[in-house]
């Protein structure tokens, strides 16, 4: 766990910066400084483009992880494993553009009525789709090298700091909205000209690709598990993301607005699983090409204690507060209280259940894991569908809840049947008895909302971390303490 708690420790610093610069961002400065219909553009798009230049790599994120260790090399930059990674990916950027190109006149005739903005900047997607997807293939090459912290910072910090500076130039007159777009486009293209600079400085030698290594046999076993990978990762993708799409559909921007801040609250939750997930991926393939089923049992046992503590914490924190927080947004904003509660319960439910996906879809149960996805990403379309036009954004909210509740069920009930692990040990019980505990005080409080979150936050904070030392739930964290204060 060496390297995975030290990368884990950077990369959670470094999400929970950008958290709270995000938290600034998105919840204080947009809501203020762009109209909902604005805002809802921005978030719409982005969705659009995360979803597309998920699929565009057809599944090369997780080829990366499960096979970059058997091509492992320094003298040899890894057989070129890096240089036939982009190619594959230019290579299946052509075909995207393709079915973009294609399917534009649909994709208009939706959201021509209740989107039309969107529209009018629809021809953002190709470039930004090809920059979310490019700046994905090379984030993962660089976790896959356990080189997570540069990545992790330019997509955590970087990018909201940037998007802060041009937020505030637009809401100050000094630039049109037309630039605004046009430099929030540019964001993320420099984003990705970092990447290839950093990358190119250090893996050079990655570029050049052995083809007596990628031979027939080895690209069509790479292709085979690509595919698969590539409908797991659609499907995993799409359940965050297709209810904002289905929204634009049925309701105003403003709506996907109200709802993108709320998920963005109800997101600070489950930030140090993917903080952990970021390491502790490649170290589970590594183990299950190792057959070292000590070393995942001890992974997952471990991750599991200490995003069920986390979350449990953070939970306690939103959920306590929301009410008065929210009181200092647009009065429009309110109408997100219950869609952070709703998302705020599944994200909670996702940390209670560890790294599940790491070991299902690294090991050889990846189909098993994909048909899983394929099913839920149908339900989740179905259910949006219904509830949207009922419920508005409770009713996107619910739906994806429930499709994420029981992606992370099915994904236990799984690792229990093929691999006889299961996560759970005594900690759950004082886990929740700590955070039944700061509900039932917290309930009896009411000075003003300032007051009120400020003492509720301190009690939360005090009765976990009395929690932590008392039932020794967090073994790591007080030793930590301890070393540091020695």
């Amino acid at each position: 766990m060496g390297i995975i708690q030290k990368q884990g420790v950077q990369n959670t610093i470094i999400s929970y910066l950008g958290i709270m610069i995000g938290f600034v961002n998105v919840l204080i400065l947009q809501p203020i400084m762009l109209s909902p219909e604005e805002l809802g553009l921005t978030r719409i798009l982005y969705s659009t483009a995360t979803l597309l230049g998920t699929i565009f790599p057809l599944g090369l994120n997780g080829v990366t992880i499960k096979f970059l260790p058997q091509f492992r090399d320094a003298n040899t930059g890894n057989k070129g494993f890096l240089g036939f990674l982009l190619l594959a990916s230019f290579i299946f950027s052509l075909i995207m553009f393709l079915v973009l190109y294609l399917f534009k006149d649909i994709i208009i005739q939706k959201y021509a009525t209740n989107s039309a903005l969107f529209v009018d900047y629809i021809y953002y997607i190709l470039p930004l789709t090809l920059a979310v997807g490019f700046i994905s293939v090379i984030n993962v090459y660089f976790f896959a090298q356990f080189k997570s912290t540069m990545p992790s910072f330019l997509n955590e910090v970087y990018v909201r700091l940037f998007i802060i500076v041009i937020v505030s130039c637009y809401y100050l007159k000094l630039i049109p909205f037309e630039w605004f777009m046009r430099i929030y486009l540019l964001i993320f293209i420099s984003q990705l000209a970092l990447l290839l600079f950093f990358i190119f400085k250090d893996e050079i030698k990655s570029l050049s690709i052995d083809w007596s290594v990628f031979n027939k046999t080895k690209i069509k076993e790479l292709l085979s598990f690509s595919l698969t990978m590539a409908l797991a990762t659609i499907a995993s993708i799409a359940l965050r993301n297709i209810d904002i799409l289905i929204i634009g559909i049925y309701l105003p921007l403003s709506n996907i607005a109200v709802y993108t801040v709320a998920v963005t609250v109800a997101g600070i939750v489950e930030a140090p699983a993917a903080a952990l997930a970021k390491i502790a991926d490649a170290k589970i393939s590594n183990a299950f090409a190792n057959n070292n089923r000590a070393e995942i049992s001890e992974i997952y046992l471990k991750s599991t204690r200490i995003l069920m503590f986390i979350g449990f914490l953070l939970f306690s924190l939103i959920t306590v507060n929301i009410h008065g927080l929210l009181t200092f947004l647009p009065q429009k904003y309110n109408e997100g209280e219950m869609v952070i509660i709703i998302i705020s319960l599944s994200a909670l439910f996702n940390m209670m259940t560890g790294i599940n996906s790491s070991i299902i879809f690294y090991s050889n149960k990846h189909k098993q894991g994909t048909v899983l996805l394929v099913l839920l990403i149908i339900s989740s379309i179905i259910l949006n569908l219904l509830l949207i036009p009922k419920y508005g954004i409770i009713g996107a909210a619910i739906a994806t809840s429930i499709n994420l509740f029981f992606f992370n069920f099915f994904k236990l009930i799984m690792i229990y049947h093929y691999f006889k692990l299961q996560p759970f040990g005594q900690f759950v019980w004082k886990i929740m008895a700590t955070c039944a505990s700061c509900f039932a005080i917290c309930y009896f409080i009411n000075l003003g909302i300032i007051y009120d979150v400020l003492i509720k936050s301190i009690i939360i904070i005090c009765l976990f971390g009395i929690s932590a030392i008392k039932f020794n739930i967090m073994p790591e964290l007080v030793q930590m303490i301890k070393s540091k204060l020695s």
